[in-house]
């Protein structure tokens, strides 16, 4: 319930961005996000695209139970992780820098909700006719939509281990801060990382 609760955050998120901004479906549909995105979009769009690939394998495999877990660590990227990265460039980013990050959540939440529509019907097709009724969509319900196809040339494996072990380290250090009784307010002069495997 409350992964649900984020993912129904993210839409709202979508829409707020997309008002304050001006942005429209098409203008975001027109952005090629292989070559303007950054290192924050090229990581979040391999991350859909093999989850993509990994959620189509078990479906056609009927291993049904095992697509939930899978699409939902895809969103809760997005919201914890890519949304982060980006925020500045939302609030005090150029023109461009928006709309590649509004463009990016714009085709990661399409996915999303196409994958997770066999598994939670309803709440994805509330989302899908709050972003119908914002960006004038012609598609009535999200069950009319068809499967995406894999696009491998975002898929880049490498990019996404070393993002884990970026979120890795970051979560070392928050938890060394806690334990010290550090909040994030106060800098912290030098961070030292011991790894088991000499990188």
């Amino acid at each position: 319930f409350r992964n649900m609760g984020v993912l129904w955050n993210l839409h709202k998120f979508q829409i707020e961005v997309c008002e304050t901004h001006a942005f429209t479906a098409s203008a975001l549909e027109k952005i090629d996000l292989k070559k303007q995105g950054g290192i924050e979009e090229r990581y979040i769009l391999s991350k859909t695209h093999s989850t993509l690939m990994h959620v189509t394998k078990l479906l056609d495999a009927y291993l049904i139970n095992e697509v939930p877990a899978a699409i939902e660590e895809l969103f809760l990227e997005l919201s914890r992780v890519y949304i982060q990265m980006v925020r500045e460039k939302i609030a005090i980013g150029d023109d461009a820098e928006k709309r590649v990050a509004a463009a990016t959540i714009y085709h990661v939440l399409a996915h999303v909700l196409r994958m997770l529509a066999p598994i939670a019907p309803y709440v994805t097709d509330s989302i899908h006719q709050n972003l119908r009724d914002y960006f004038k969509w012609d598609v009535q319900s999200i069950h009319l939509q068809s499967w995406m196809p894999i696009q491998k040339q975002y898929i880049d494996a490498q990019l996404e281990e070393r993002m884990g072990v970026a979120g890795s380290v970051i979560a070392a250090i928050l938890a060394a801060r806690e334990k010290a009784q550090l909040t994030v307010r106060w800098p912290v002069r030098q961070v030292t990382v011991v790894t088991s495997n000499g990188w």
